[in-house]
Order: structure tokens, then sequence, then C-alpha cells
């Protein structure tokens, strides 16, 4: 399913609510920006793009789906602190 949604659908898409409605919440719990986050079953969201935007420098998004992740490997390709890896680990 995943695999054929992100084929015919390249938009970024959150599901319930973006980085920069979250960031407030996320700041207060995660202040210190050198360390790693990890965004788990991340899709095409462009969530950790807005963590890096914020100065998050170690962001690391995974999903279960080839598709997804190799888009988004090549859409970030010039942005090193955000890296993205296929998963088949999630639940």
């Amino acid at each position: 399913y995943w695999d054929e949604r992100y084929t015919n659908e390249s938009d970024p898409f959150d599901w319930y609510q973006n980085y920069a409605s979250l960031a407030p919440l996320i700041n207060l719990y995660v202040p210190h920006r050198p360390h790693p986050v990890l965004v788990i079953g991340c899709g095409n969201s462009a969530f950790s793009e807005g963590m890096v935007d914020d100065g998050y420098e170690d962001v690391v998004s995974i999903d279960i789906s080839s598709v997804v992740i190799d888009a988004m490997v090549k859409k970030y390709s010039d942005r090193p602190q955000l890296k993205c890896n296929v998963s088949l680990l999630l639940c």
C-alpha cells in the first residue's frame, strides 16, 4: 500500500500536525539541538525538514516504504544533518 501511495503522491503530507505546530512542545523536551532525533514512520512529511530548519543537527527519519525513503534521500541530499533510512521493524 505505502509504496503505491508514495509512487502516486509526491507532495508532502503531515498526518496530524506539522512541525511548526509542535515546535514549542518539542523544544521544551528536546532543547539540545546537537542530540540525535529519530522520526519514526516519516512518510513524505516535511516534519524532519522543519526540525533541521529549526536548528536540529542530527535528524534520522525512517519508514517501511523504500519508495518514499528513496525520494526523501534525493530531496534532502544537500542536508547532511537529515538522514533517511528504510526500517522493516516498524509495527
